[in-house]
């Protein structure tokens, strides 16, 4: 079973491990725990993440070469985001190879975004950045050459309807930091007037736009 859900990543991702454990180990996320330890999962989302940042940022560089830093970076947050990751993560087909494997289905979610993480970094480490640069390239061009204009960032979007209605600066706060240095885990709340949000994330930055984010649908509706 679980040899031939990795031929299907392995396949869906048109690229041929020399290591085949290095996909075991990136797919079978630690709520699987039965089969695997978590540490060697989180080690290589945290690689992948990087290793995620890292291409992309270089192809907006080349590809947006009249914007400005400030533009790029809302790019940038938007094409790693944990949605763009979940969303590729499902062309894919991971979630098939996910309930396959058992995965429980409130979870699958979060299994889907950090699994293609941890991917990413397995690829990284099978065949360098070079074979790194050309899964992601192939998975994240469309979505990069998708967006004319750069898109507007949750925090800046809610600021602004704040400030319009007279509420003043969201307020973000801590709510809790947990997990390891290499792999810590933020929640955080923001809050307009009797209004507020929380939500989690790998790093203040992308907790906050996450709760950014959903306040913003609460607001709009």
């Amino acid at each position: 079973m679980l040899s031939e859900q990795l031929d299907k990543a392995s396949l869906s991702l048109n690229y041929q491990f020399q290591d085949k454990k290095l996909l075991e180990m990136a797919l079978l996320h630690p709520s699987l725990k039965k089969k695997r330890r978590s540490f060697d999962f989180e080690r290589l989302e945290f690689l992948g993440d990087r290793i995620l940042g890292l291409v992309i940022a270089e192809q907006l560089f080349i590809y947006f070469g009249q914007e400005s830093e400030g533009d790029l970076a809302k790019r940038l947050a938007v094409l790693v985001s944990r949605d763009a990751c979940l969303a590729v993560a499902r062309t894919l087909k991971f979630d098939e190879i996910y309930d396959a494997l058992g995965a429980e289905e409130g979870a699958k979610s979060t299994i889907l975004a950090d699994a293609m993480e941890a991917v990413i970094g397995a690829v990284y480490l099978d065949g360098g950045l070079d074979a790194a640069k050309t899964v992601i390239h192939k998975l994240w061009q469309p979505k990069i050459k998708s967006t004319k204009k750069p898109p507007k960032d949750h925090k800046s979007a809610l600021q602004e309807w704040s400030q319009k209605l007279g509420y003043g600066v969201p307020e973000y706060t801590v709510i809790e930091m947990s997990g390891p240095a290499h792999a810590p885990h933020f929640v955080m709340q923001v809050k307009v007037q009797n209004l507020e949000a929380q939500a989690t994330g790998a790093s203040k930055r992308v907790a906050e736009q996450e709760a950014a984010k959903i306040l913003l649908e609460k607001v709009s509706k």
